[in-house]
């Protein structure tokens, strides 16, 4: 009996096209550029939500919210100012994560921490919303503050 070679034209494998590798490359290469407008895409929303805090948290400050606490609910000054005192470092958070967009780190190491600073960012941002509507609550009962996305 004679053995067949290995590899025979017009065998059982699967044709290659001589296109292949650069078909392959260019694909990858897409990627990279898919994965970098991913990350400006992720950098513009994330200094969106920068600037909507910040105006949010300035309109809060404007309205006189705060102080109407202090006047009707003095015992809940110190829940209040600690509100109130988180302005700064939830807009800081969201900076520093758009600011990661444009680190060097790796990717799986930057993603993973971007991910989870954005869940804890946004944790932190629910309990700020519900400390405020409690707040809010409990100088004005009957309102309805817990319906407040604000």
């Amino acid at each position: 009996m004679t053995q067949k070679p290995a590899l025979e034209k017009g065998g059982d494998l699967a044709p290659v096209r001589s296109d292949h590798p650069d078909q392959l490359l260019e694909q990858i290469n897409d990627a990279f550029y898919e994965a970098a407008d991913a990350v400006d895409r992720l950098r513009d929303q994330l200094g969106h939500v920068s600037e909507q805090l910040e105006s949010r948290f300035l309109s809060e400050d404007q309205s006189g919210w705060f102080e109407d606490v202090l006047c009707h609910a003095p015992w809940l000054t110190p829940q209040a100012q600690q509100l109130q005192q988180q302005h700064v470092p939830l807009i800081e958070m969201v900076r520093n994560m758009q600011k990661a967009c444009d680190t060097d780190s790796s990717p799986v190491g930057w993603w993973d921490r971007l991910r989870r600073d954005f869940g804890e960012f946004n944790e932190l941002l629910q309990e700020y919303d519900q400390a405020k509507n409690r707040l809010l609550g409990e100088v004005n009962p009957g309102l309805g503050w817990g319906s407040d996305n604000d």
